[in-house]
């Protein structure tokens, strides 16, 4: 009895210990901009220029052989007192490979970033990836 419950407390504590090591590698991987490999997507890239009181956003993404649809979700984000802070959105979808939305909207001095969520489908599989920009300031 004794080495069962051993057993299962060595089994929950690696379950929890690969969550947690997945989890770091996401984060290491959004904060160095290496990118983890996907199962439908090869590339997605969020841009912003910020020059006189006009901000261009762009979200890029280019899906791998076989993908049917590519939908993406685009914010404009402002930092206000520390936070981030959804300023304007858009989103649009394409029945393509490769699909870049772009917008531009007038914005007031402060600092800015694109928060994309973007969903690539392959067939019946699909995948949701977050990417945001550097930031750019007016």
């Amino acid at each position: 009895m004794k080495i069962i419950k051993v057993l299962f407390v060595t089994a929950i504590l690696l379950v929890s210990m690969t969550t947690t090591s997945l989890a770091m590698v996401e984060e290491i991987g959004e904060l160095t901009g290496y990118e983890l490999k996907h199962t439908n997507t090869e590339r997605v890239a969020a841009d912003i220029s910020v020059r006189s009181g006009n901000a261009t956003c762009s979200t890029e993404v280019k899906g791998k052989t076989g993908t049917t649809k590519i939908t993406v979700s685009m914010e404009l984000q402002r930092k206000v007192k520390g936070s981030w802070v959804t300023f304007r959105s858009w989103s649009s979808s394409k029945n393509a490979r490769a699909f870049t939305l772009t917008k531009s909207e007038t914005v007031s001095r402060g600092t800015y970033r694109v928060k994309s969520v973007v969903n690539v489908y392959k067939g019946s599989k699909s995948e949701t990836i977050t990417k945001y920009s550097g930031t750019g300031s007016y």
